[in-house]
């Protein structure tokens, strides 16, 4: 039998009622700062061409050319060469609940043609860019885990296709992409990687 008095104990459940409402309202603020306002800082790149290309400039640390983007869902890509170098590289962005952008990631290297799979809230698609010097008119890319694809490669000096997997895949890039003319010949991978 509780000896208290009754005022005693009201007192005591409406200590406890303010403790939990104090604590419900701590752990609210902790969520809304995670899912509201963290993002304003994280993605903070305007959904603009200068922006861009100065993200990319100060991650490759020198002046570069943008030569195509191109929106895929939720996803921007980029596909730019470094001025000085002329090396080929890559940039993949997302956008963010107010609109503006963050890079998901960015790459640079030797290579002419650079693609990768990647993840978008419908699906996964896979993207292929770069230099097309020697008239690839076709990519047919194959998977160890997901179905095969042909794309159909736009004439100019530079390029990006891409196109959504019929089925999932565990890898981040084609286990093996061939190139063709337009006569529908396969180019030799020296041909188009030097």
């Amino acid at each position: 039998m509780d000896i208290r008095n009754p005022d005693m104990r009201k007192r005591e459940w409406i200590f406890q009622v303010k403790f939990v409402g104090m604590l419900v309202l701590i752990v609210c603020g902790i969520w809304f700062a995670f899912k509201l306002v963290l993002p304003l800082y994280e993605y903070n790149i305007p959904n603009n061409r200068v922006d861009i290309q100065f993200g990319i400039e100060e991650f490759v640390g020198s002046p570069v050319s943008i030569h195509g983007i191109k929106d895929i869902v939720d996803k921007k890509l980029v596909l730019y060469v470094v001025n000085k170098t002329g090396q080929v590289g890559d940039a993949e962005l997302s956008q963010g609940p107010f609109g503006k952008l963050k890079f998901e990631r960015k790459g640079l290297g030797s290579m002419n043609i650079r693609s990768r799979v990647m993840e978008t809230e419908e699906g996964q698609y896979l993207w292929i860019a770069g230099r097309n010097l020697v008239g690839i008119a076709r990519a047919e890319a194959s998977f160890y885990d997901a179905d095969s694809l042909s794309l159909a490669v736009p004439t100019g000096n530079m390029f990006m296709v891409s196109a959504k997997l019929a089925s999932r895949t565990q890898n981040s890039f084609a286990g093996e992409i061939k190139y063709f003319d337009r006569r529908g010949r396969e180019i030799p991978p020296k041909q188009y990687m030097d």
